[in-house]
């Protein structure tokens, strides 16, 4: 007796030139091999980081090839098995839009983030709370996985398709092996070797349980890695001050660092979360303290300085404070 009929629904959020399109199709070609019917359609947004393509895919599994379904051309909140997104935010638009349930969705994202145009051109910091994206796209799903996968993309040579093609054959949410998987990429004939490593690199990480939370699960730290240019961002300083800050400790304050290939590569500095950044931080600056020139505590009439980074900085607030008094003698 045939296993029964059915639709497993799954809807892929990428921004432009992230290879979203070809996942699709690497979806509906890894179905199709394997004797079932799927299709892919997509609702593209505005260009690049203002809005991202949504593309949907349905499988028919053990539908039989005799099987005509209609099936849908975009996707229904509370009426999707699988979302993937390549960024963050993107998987906090998909919990914003309904498309994840927390009984149903296996949700599988990158936890790097790229700014969106209104973050970027806000007057002060308008920048959204990664930890709270983290949070909702935790809760709103029945299964999480998530680590920075641009970085694994980049340590690979690939592009972050592959490595979220990887991560959701990793997951086993769906009724296919890893030898059909890369067979998918091989037959695809477009950069194999670099997607192969990245696809290889993303499965494992995901079979042995990296970044992966149930509902309502508190991820371990190992999910939020920080490297340096987030983290400058995050402090709200320049790479290069937090280079040289980094550069100026001893080697045991010095933050951990992630293994490189090649000879001559720059070292890639990392932290665990955003609270153990900040700890790092306060480290820091403490050890630096002692050899900062401040204005004496009895020079009333030199301009007060405070501590920023290691450097010793004139407050011309007090400045002003000072010379309105003196104004009023």
């Amino acid at each position: 007796m045939s296993a029964a009929p059915r639709l497993i629904k799954i809807a892929v959020l990428a921004m432009g030139g992230e290879g979203g399109g070809v996942l699709a199709d690497w979806l509906v070609d890894l179905a199709e091999h394997a004797g079932h019917v799927a299709q892919t359609t997509s609702v593209p947004g505005v260009a690049q980081r203002t809005g991202a393509t949504i593309y949907y895919v349905e499988l028919l599994v053990d539908g039989g090839r005799q099987a005509q379904p209609v099936m849908a051309l975009m996707p229904l909140p509370g009426d999707v098995d699988i979302v993937l997104a390549s960024e963050l935010m993107e998987a906090a638009r998909a919990v914003q839009r309904g498309l994840v349930t927390p009984d149903r969705t296996t949700m599988v994202a990158s936890t790097h983030r790229v700014y969106a145009i209104a973050e970027k051109t806000a007057m002060g910091d308008g920048r959204a709370d990664s930890a709270a994206l983290l949070a909702s796209a935790r809760g709103a799903t029945a299964r999480f996985v998530g680590f920075d996968m641009a970085q694994a993309a980049e340590d690979a040579g690939s592009v972050i398709s592959a490595v979220l093609f990887g991560a959701l054959a990793g997951t086993g949410a769906l009724p296919f092996t890893r030898d059909q998987f890369e067979a998918t990429i091989q037959r695809g004939g477009v950069g194999v070797n670099p997607s192969l490593k990245a696809f290889g690199a993303a499965f494992e990480r995901a079979a042995r349980g990296d970044g992966q939370a149930p509902s309502g699960h508190v991820l371990s730290e190992s999910v939020e890695l920080i490297r340096v240019v987030t983290a400058a961002e995050l402090l709200g300083v320049s790479r290069d001050t937090l280079d040289r800050l980094i550069r100026s400790l001893p080697d045991h304050l010095k933050p951990e660092i992630q293994p490189t290939k090649g000879v001559g590569r720059r070292k890639t500095y990392f932290w665990r979360n955003r609270a153990h950044l900040l700890r790092w931080h306060e480290e820091a600056l403490a050890s630096k303290r002692p050899s900062v020139p401040v204005a004496p505590p009895h020079s009333s009439n030199r301009p007060a300085a405070k501590v920023i980074e290691g450097e010793a900085v004139t407050d011309w607030r007090a400045v002003a404070n000072q010379v309105g008094r003196a104004k009023k003698g």
